[in-house]
């Protein structure tokens, strides 16, 4: 054991030295946190009382453009519904803000089975609910909402959109 080399540098740390380079460290660090929290903007928040699809219904105008072409409508429906089984009055929200130019009818289909036609839905009306014949099974399906516009005067389609909507039915407990 006594004929061991030792290679390198024998060094001592101070310990008030180390003391001084952590203090330094955690105070970059702090530093930096605080720079990310400055330039980080903050998200709008909704209260909980309200949801988004509701407020669209009382303010159109932050989501709807003020001015539709001929050939184009603003509308808002919901994509996904849950409803227990049993059910027969299904929850669909569907606004028609004041901004389009067109009447509509709207029909919803489960295939190609027709579940709901509506009557003429004029500008700035909104549905809430809708009534079916009769309640759907429990089950995942996906239902079209099929939107056919007409000119004012109730004359020929101007145009059709297709939107999907998730439906889920649960047992009842």
């Amino acid at each position: 054991m006594k004929n061991r080399k030792v290679y390198g540098r024998k060094t001592e740390y101070s310990s008030k030295l180390t003391v001084l380079v952590c203090l330094g460290v955690a105070a970059l660090l702090g530093i930096i946190i605080g720079v990310c929290f400055l330039l980080d903007e903050p998200e709008e928040s909704t209260p909980s009382s309200e949801t988004p699809q509701k407020q669209a219904a009382f303010y159109p105008q932050d989501y709807y453009p003020e001015n539709l072409s001929d050939n184009e409508i603003a509308f808002m429906a919901n994509g996904e519904i849950v409803l227990s089984s049993g059910q027969k009055s299904l929850p669909l929200y569907f606004e028609y803000p004041a901004v389009n130019n067109s009447i509509v009818v709207i029909e919803l289909f489960n295939e190609k089975e027709l579940l709901y036609k509506s009557s003429e839905i004029h500008p700035g009306s909104l549905i809430e609910h809708i009534q079916l014949e009769k309640a759907p099974a429990a089950g995942e399906y996906k239902l079209k909402l099929h939107i056919a516009a007409f000119s004012e005067d109730g004359g020929d389609v101007q145009g059709t959109a297709d939107e999907y909507i998730r439906l889920t039915v649960t047992e009842k407990e």
